[in-house]
This record gives structure tokens, C-alpha cells and sequence, in this order.
């Protein structure tokens, strides 16, 4: 990883969080091996998301990472699961800076 405004952002207020990547979404939805990685998570604002039926606005969180994303990948953050259903790079010099992802949290079986 290397070394940027953002990072440093990261390392000094970033909190760590657990990412499952997806492997496969079918009937039963499975992750790849958990990886820590740092992230800023912010709660969602109603403007910034359509939302679904049966959720509420505390039911999405908003995250900033330095770390690549891909939709419905599992973050777990502060013991909660939740799906990435969005995800915005923002660029700097023709390169990314960092991503920003809308997750919502999962449905407890």
C-alpha cells in the first residue's frame, strides 16, 4: 500500500474492519478467507441512498478505504455484517485515491 494523504488518514483515524471477499453469489451466497483492512466508516445520510423495503436509514453505513471493493463483498464492522451495494473510486492524478462504498446490513438468518 502506498503511502498517501489518504493512507496516512487511514493509519491515524481509520478503524479496522473485516473483509470477506465474495467468491461466489448462487442460492447460498459464500466469502473468501477474512482480511483486515482499515476503513473510515460514517453513518449514511437519507440523501445519499435509495432506501430498500424493510430497512432504515441505521441499516447503511457509508465506508472510505484505500482497499478495493467489489459489490456484495461482507464487511464486518464493530461485530455487524454488512453488504457492499455500492462503490464510487475517487481519482487523483489519473489514479485512484480511494473508494467509497454504501453498505447495508445483512439479514440475520
Amino acid at each position: 500500500e502506498p503511502t498517501t494523504r489518504f493512507t496516512q488518514i487511514l493509519r491515524s483515524n481509520g478503524e479496522t474492519v473485516t473483509l470477506y471477499p465474495i467468491k461466489e453469489a448462487a442460492e447460498k451466497t459464500s466469502y473468501g478467507e477474512p482480511v483486515e483492512i482499515k476503513a473510515i466508516t460514517t453513518p449514511t445520510r437519507t440523501q445519499e441512498i435509495l432506501l430498500e423495503p424493510g430497512y432504515t436509514i441505521e441499516d447503511y453505513i457509508t465506508l472510505h478505504t484505500f482497499t478495493p471493493l467489489r459489490l456484495h463483498d461482507k464487511i464486518c464492522v464493530k461485530g455487524e455484517d454488512y453488504q457492499v451495494i455500492s462503490i464510487q473510486p475517487f481519482h487523483w492524478k489519473n489514479q485512484t485515491a480511494y473508494y467509497k462504498a454504501s453498505l447495508r446490513r445483512l439479514a440475520t438468518q
